[in-house]
């Protein structure tokens, strides 16, 4: 069982040291970081809530019989530093299709010594883990060698996912909506021949596959239903190709099917105010949202005089949302002390050090910890309504930083000691959030 005792815990070491305990739905295994940073009993329940909420929506759209499964494993650590040191770990799978992708926060793997879901907590931990179960959920119910088409296996795994998870995010459909919609106007979509196996390891193009596969695996499910998904799937664990599937289930060719897609992504949105308003206020797209990952610019060189600034749009389904900007500094000893800027639709901001610790500094016995710099009530006009946005912005001169939103200043923090020198990231901690405009500049001149 989960305690609040590190010594109670199995420990493993998967490039770093892990330690495991069982919980209602899974063992779940977690770095030392997290041990002193969650409080485990809601970090743990918050996993079996939702592991049991996603069982129950399985149950009724695909017939699943979870509780047959094997037993699911879920690794976590804190943050992409301590998962790339999982990814440098020789672990093994048999998968090819399954494993980590460069700049993932997480993935599932079906096969290998270790069998389970990998993610990092920083983000949306639980939207990740919500889209590796359904991953799970399909090995087990079809078999681990039936060989899924990858844009059905991720297809699915996103709208099971933006149906089910933590977060119903009208933004993150439209992202995926939008992206498909544009690559088919100017005839740029992937044919689904070679999204069942052949995807990039480039970051651009990789989202426009998910992308592509998610409205695919949506239009088979609008159109003909979760029992034809089901149905599909059956056929091709029998040994059926997912090309004889599709045609026996909606009696329709490959090529056939895959037209009537594309006709059917050219006109979705089409007359729904929300997803036009979107479309007119992002161009078609925006850099990225959240949990996708945080949009950053990066210098290469040290800078310690900077602005940032960036125009946040709330999310419009979500009834919490809190965001800002982290901005990094280097590892030293195995140590890296982050500069974090938040604000909540409670109308409150925050500032603090985030100590991040890797392998190195965990071996010498460092924790991670906060510092509070300030925090408080924003007082200036802040738009905390559905799809209402706000601008940030913060100005650092020498050892002080200021907070200013919808331009008006908030409050000044000392950031004195602080080496700021690598990259400023939009951040958002929870709550699906869209941002535009952002860009990070040289502060050339001191202001008053």
């Amino acid at each position: 069982m989960c305690t609040a005792h590190t010594s109670a815990y199995l420990r493993i070491d998967l490039g770093i040291q892990l330690f495991g305990c069982e919980s209602e739905w899974a063992s779940i295994y977690l770095s030392e970081s997290l041990l002193h940073d969650y409080v485990l009993p809601d970090l743990i329940g918050d996993i079996d809530r939702l592991l049991e909420s996603l069982e129950g929506a399985l149950v009724e759209r695909l017939d699943m019989d979870v509780a047959t499964f094997n037993p699911l494993n879920v690794y976590l650590v804190q943050d992409m530093q301590e998962l790339d040191l999982i990814k440098r770990y020789p672990i093994e799978t048999e998968d090819p299709l399954t494993g980590p992708i460069a700049g993932a926060q997480g993935w599932y793997d079906c096969c290998g010594d270790r069998p389970g879901i990998y993610a990092a907590t920083e983000g949306s931990p639980m939207q990740v883990v919500a889209h590796e179960f359904i991953h799970h959920a399909l090995s087990n119910q079809y078999g681990e060698q039936t060989g899924l088409p990858k844009w059905l296996n991720e297809g699915l795994a996103r709208c099971y996912e933006f149906e089910f998870g933590p977060v119903v995010s009208t933004e993150s459909v439209f992202f995926s909506a939008s992206e498909a919609q544009l690559a088919a106007k100017k005839g740029e979509l992937f044919s689904l021949r070679r999204l069942e196996s052949n995807w990039s390891s480039e970051r651009p193009i990789i989202l426009l596959q998910y992308s592509q596969a998610y409205m695919a695996a949506q239009y088979l499910i609008e159109v003909y239903g979760h029992s034809a998904v089901a149905r599909i799937i059956e056929l091709m664990s029998l040994g059926s190709r997912i090309s004889d599937a599709v045609d026996r289930v909606t009696e329709k060719s490959y090529v056939e099917f895959e037209a009537d897609f594309e006709n059917w992504l050219l006109v979705w949105g089409k007359g729904d105010t929300n997803y036009e308003n979107y479309i007119s206020r992002s161009g078609g797209t925006l850099f990225c949202f959240s949990p996708c990952g945080g949009r950053s610019d990066s210098y290469g060189f040290s800078f310690a005089d900077f602005a940032v600034e960036a125009t946040f749009v709330n999310p419009t389904r979500a009834d919490q949302f809190r965001y800002g900007f982290t901005i990094e500094g280097p590892f030293e000893s195995g140590v890296s002390d982050n500069v974090e800027i938040r604000v909540t639709n409670n109308r409150t901001w925050r500032v603090y050090i985030s100590k991040h610790v890797n392998q190195t500094g965990l071996r010498a016995g460092i924790r991670p910890e906060n510092i509070e710099l300030g925090g408080g009530e924003i007082s200036s006009p802040f738009d905390t309504s559905a799809g209402g946005s706000n601008r940030l912005e913060v100005v650092v001169i020498r050892d002080e930083g200021c907070l200013y939103v919808n331009g008006s200043l908030i409050s000044c923090f000392d950031v004195s000691g602080r080496t700021l020198t690598e990259d400023i990231l939009i951040s958002s901690d929870f709550g699906d959030v869209w941002y535009s405009g952002f860009r990070a500049r040289e502060a050339l001149v001191e202001t008053e």
